[in-house]
């Protein structure tokens, strides 16, 4: 890794522990020694909803937890963070694919802080499909 990733892993660190504060976010580092960390598991206790099909008909139902892997690539901050949602079916949201895949409606630009994007990424579990 370079000093300068290194540099930029910790500052995220660092921000995302001050995202622990709030009552329904808890995460843990899966990857990387901290404050280097290459991979979070979140878990996020809030209320929120989930669209699954059968072959008749869609069916909504409720989640009061998710579970979100978010993943920095070796060529981070460049790239933006591999973020899925591991419980199934995901959230019912636009920028949540059906298979768990996360797709930021803002573009990643290097300078951006995890923080920010995580953030960004639970605003779109409060999604009411109604």
């Amino acid at each position: 890794m370079t000093e300068n990733r290194n540099e930029r892993l910790a500052a995220d660190y660092r921000d995302m522990l001050r995202l622990q504060d709030r009552p329904y976010l808890s995460w843990i580092v899966t990857k990387g020694e901290p404050p280097y960390a290459e991979e979070y598991l979140l878990t996020v206790k809030i209320r929120t909803y989930a669209l699954s099909a059968t072959e008749e008909r869609y069916i909504v139902s409720t989640i009061d937890a998710c579970t979100i892997r978010i993943t920095l690539w070796d060529s981070y901050p460049k790239l933006a963070p591999n973020t899925r949602m591991l419980n199934m079916p995901p959230v019912f949201h636009p920028n949540w694919y059906s298979k768990g895949a996360y797709c930021p409606s803002e573009r990643w630009h290097e300078g951006d802080s995890l923080k920010d994007y995580v953030k960004r990424m639970l605003g779109t579990l409060t999604y009411d499909p109604s």
